[in-house]
């Protein structure tokens, strides 16, 4: 290259860096959009509405919640994956975001190519509950139930994928025992509440609710330990099954969004999930972490190993 080219070319790269350094102070400028997979009043409806105050609190711009369920999170993160890459829509991406690929071979977008990790937000324990006509106060007597009965009892999830179809096909595997998989498209946790379902393995904060008005019998947590808010419900390793899981939720933006811009709401995300009004508000209902970049990003590669896995291993997957 000549000594012009060369010049210019660095010049180039000098203005560019330039333009990102200012375009991430001055972000953000304009509205965010938090696009949410799963309908308004759950878990990652909670954790993505108090972390959109926290952060309009901090920028002085505003941070909205976009519900846009369905497909097992596929609509929200397609909406996400053709959006701007500029730092303005964010998805808040659960456990079905790197199951999606394992599940459907002709989704609009790369589940890992076409978007960046930001952090992690938070994980919680899930809870499995049954109506309380099911002849079970423990997770044992469920077992015992199931192991007399083969496929007498199901089980209600979000669809086929979703963390509750995982974990409760997870915890179905490791006891040994037969159930049928029911899903809903909405409404997993009532169709238990009314009896059409014997089964489900919600979030902690999305069932606490309907336990602690005796709708619901909880029979075991999925975490390494015990909820604070249910001390008397055992681990599902402390009844007898090796089978540990947290749920969890994180933001995650379109690849090629600005290394700056990256950073600065990785930062955000961070003093946000932190802060004492994040904590006062979900503390009590779930774990809150700030992640860096690497971390979130082993723990969706993780979780797509893992589930593959163990649907192929159920015959949900061809092998």
């Amino acid at each position: 290259m000549k000594p012009l080219g060369i010049f210019l070319a660095a010049t180039a790269a000098v203005l560019a860096t330039v333009g990102l350094a200012a375009q991430a102070q001055d972000f953000p400028s304009r509205t965010i959009r938090i696009v949410v997979a799963r309908p308004p009043g759950g878990a990652s409806d909670q954790i993505a509405r108090a972390v959109a105050a926290g952060l309009t609190e901090k920028w002085g711009q505003p941070v909205v919640v976009d519900n846009q369920p369905g497909a097992n999170g596929v609509i929200a993160s397609g909406i996400v994956a053709r959006a701007a890459k500029d730092g303005y829509t964010w998805l808040l991406a659960d456990d079905a975001h790197p199951v999606n690929p394992h599940l459907q071979a002709s989704i609009p977008y790369d589940s890992f190519k076409d978007f960046v990790p930001i952090s992690l937000l938070a994980s919680q324990s899930m809870l499995m509950v049954v109506n309380p006509s099911i002849p079970a106060r423990t997770l044992q007597e469920f077992v015992a139930l199931a192991k007399a009965a083969p496929g007498k009892y199901t089980y209600a999830s979000m669809g086929v994928g979703s963390a509750q179809h995982l974990v409760a096909l997870g915890i179905a595997n490791a006891a040994g025992i037969d159930m049928l998989h029911v899903p809903f498209k909405s409404g997993s946790i009532l169709g238990v509440i009314q009896g059409d379902v014997s089964v489900v393995v919600p979030s902690l904060s999305s069932v606490l609710p309907q336990v602690e008005a005796g709708k619901l019998r909880p029979l075991a947590i999925t975490s390494s330990k015990r909820a604070n808010a249910l001390p008397d419900v055992p681990t599902v390793r402390e009844s007898g099954i090796p089978f540990e899981y947290f749920a969890w939720e994180g933001i995650i933006v379109p690849a090629g969004t600005p290394a700056p811009v990256v950073a600065k709401i990785q930062a955000a995300l961070i003093d946000v999930v932190n802060s004492s009004a994040v904590q006062k508000q979900l503390g009590d209902k779930m774990t809150l972490i700030g992640s860096t970049q690497d971390e979130f990003a082993r723990l969706i590669a993780a979780d797509y190993a893992r589930w593959g896995k163990a649907l192929k291993e159920s015959g949900t997957l061809p092998n």
